[in-house]
């Protein structure tokens, strides 16, 4: 299900002047609030990162199987087999192949490949991979204009299911090689309270009593294991979010973009030469 967005925001066009598109999305916004320099780089010059690491490869791989499997199950209601999911994670790979991938110590593709058939056996196997209540949406576009002089939200959801107490929920799907914390919870808020937010006419249009969000993380360890984490929003939260977003547009209108240096931003960046070049 879709519903039509019709959206003559002016400030889309501030937007594409900008940044090049009349929107803003999750990952943009994101992207902003953990380096500023980073968000200039990527979405005002958009320049070619100086390479991809194994990691987002490797997510973008498990994301693509989880989405064929939850595809299938949409459509004819079968579920995909492992040898299935690892064939659409190596086709996944091989689009990426003409891009220089940083690998981790010891890693390989072997070894990725490895990694991803365990955890899709896992992911098979376990009670996550047949969700509860009626499939609405896989890898649904969602869009709206959520904050007055702020452009269009656009962003696109992995799973839009109504369970069976009248809730409409959005799921992300995740690769991780811990297991979450309260921390990791926080940190990832934003993004699916913009989702919540942009299903609200969903949920009115198909009667659900409520939106909510949960994550779904397939972790890279050992022995594969698949974590299931509920998000419930409160107003708090949204007005959080909202006011995040407000600041974050007035910061990008104003061009204020500045390096946050940190082992935790500048380690695996891609930005890491035009960075260094950077003279303010």
């Amino acid at each position: 299900m879709t519903l039509p967005v019709l959206d003559a925001n002016p400030a889309n066009i501030e937007a594409k002047d900008l940044i090049g598109r009349p929107y803003l999305s999750p990952s943009s916004i994101s992207t902003y609030l953990r380096c500023p320099l980073r968000f200039r780089f990527q979405y005002v010059e958009r320049l070619e990162p100086d390479f991809t690491a194994s990691s987002l490869v490797f997510g973008v791989g498990i994301h693509a199987a989880v989405e064929h499997h939850f595809r299938k199950l949409f459509a004819d209601d079968r579920a995909a087999t492992v040898e299935e999911l690892v064939s659409v994670f190596e086709q996944a790979l091989a689009t990426e192949a003409n891009q220089e991938i940083r690998f981790g110590r010891s890693e390989t593709a072997d070894t990725l490949r490895d990694l991803a058939a365990r955890m899709l056996a896992a992911f098979v196997s376990s009670g996550y991979s047949k969700p509860q209540g009626a499939l609405i949406g896989v890898e649904e576009g969602l869009a709206g204009t959520l904050i007055d002089g702020v452009p269009t939200i656009h962003g696109r959801a992995d799973l839009i299911g109504l369970d069976a107490t009248g809730v409409l929920r959005v799921t992300d799907v995740k690769t991780a090689r811990n297991a979450w914390t309260e921390n990791t919870i926080r940190e990832s808020t934003l993004q699916q309270v913009i989702y919540a937010e942009l299903l609200r006419p969903w949920a009115e249009a198909l009667g659900a009593d409520d939106v909510q969000a949960e994550w779904l993380v397939l972790r890279k360890t050992k022995t594969p294991a698949i974590d299931r984490h509920q998000l419930i929003i409160d107003d708090a939260q949204v007005r959080q979010v909202t006011n995040t977003i407000r600041q974050v547009w007035r910061a990008i209108r104003a061009c204020n973009f500045y390096p946050v240096p940190s082992p935790m931003n500048c380690g695996g960046c891609p930005f890491r030469n035009a960075c260094n070049e950077w003279e303010g």
